[in-house]
């Protein structure tokens, strides 16, 4: 077996334990999460550029009542992995179900 076989070997299982943990992070936080209403602040997607070309983050900011006390959050996407999309109209589409004013479920793990 050559060297860069084995090298292509070792980096997709590498990548495909990296998905796994990722999917596995997110079920979890889903599955254990205490599921509560929350209300839509703002919404936007912003870009940020690089040597590997631009990145385009979806970000929707909305507050929620927890125990008694208020809490203000951004993150739309349970468990660990990245936000950011390679195109502004992904981006968008990830947001569009989010109305400013208007009430959606979030989870409090």
């Amino acid at each position: 077996m050559s060297k860069l076989s084995l090298i292509s070997i070792t980096l997709g299982v590498m990548l495909l334990g990296a998905a796994g943990y990722m999917a596995y992070s997110q079920q979890q936080s889903l599955s254990s999460g205490v599921q509560i209403e929350a209300t839509v602040e703002s919404k936007e997607v912003t870009m940020s550029s690089s040597k590997k070309g631009d990145k385009y983050t979806p970000n929707v900011t909305y507050s929620y009542t927890y125990n008694g006390t208020q809490y203000t959050s951004d993150n739309i996407r349970p468990g660990i992995g990245t936000k950011a999309s390679n195109t502004r109209t992904a981006a968008e589409d990830r947001i569009d179900q989010y109305n400013v004013g208007e009430t959606t479920t979030a989870y409090v793990v």
